[in-house]
């Protein structure tokens, strides 16, 4: 199973491990988390670019999806 690997990692976990706690099967939410996460690494973002909206328009714009699935991964 692949694990989290960008700076966000021990809150994804922790994040999993609270829907799982509330009955929620993580499998689905992890597949969207990863989506991120590998968006993460891949412009090397920490902290600060978070901040910035043009953070999240230039991830939704290099998702190739559905425009359903990209809604559902943001």
């Amino acid at each position: 199973m692949k694990t989290f690997e960008s700076f966000l990692a021990p809150q994804f976990d922790a994040y999993l491990i609270y829907r799982l706690g509330l009955g929620y099967l993580p499998s689905s939410y992890k597949r969207y988390l990863l989506t991120f996460d590998r968006y993460l690494i891949e412009t090397k973002a920490g902290w600060p670019e978070l901040l910035e909206t043009s953070f999240f328009l230039n991830f939704r714009a290099a998702l190739t999806l559905e425009p359903q699935s990209i809604n559902q991964t943001i």
